[in-house]
């Protein structure tokens, strides 16, 4: 369960700034994954977070903050002030 959160996560963090469809389409899965309230199932991000024993509203409130943080270093990045946006998962 943990390999299956880690990999939505680095979907999602990994594809911010998609360079392609591809990177796109994995950036669009692993946010829809991450912020769905299915909870039936699994492996739904609610399931495995619960299952894990992570607050899944925690856990999406951090990405979201490290996704703010990360397209406004971006914005700085180019023109030449900050550093890349740093990665929440090993």
């Amino acid at each position: 369960l943990l390999a299956v959160l880690e990999d939505g996560i680095r979907c999602f963090q990994d594809n911010i700034l998609p360079r392609n469809k591809k990177k796109q389409m994995l950036f669009e899965e692993g946010e829809a994954w991450l912020f769905s309230d299915e909870s039936n199932g699994g492996f739904s991000f609610v399931s495995v977070c619960t299952l894990l024993g992570f607050d899944p509203g925690y856990v999406r409130r951090g990405l979201r903050q490290w996704q703010e943080r990360s397209l406004g270093g971006k914005r700085k990045t180019q023109r030449g002030f900050g550093a890349p946006p740093q990665r929440l998962v090993a």
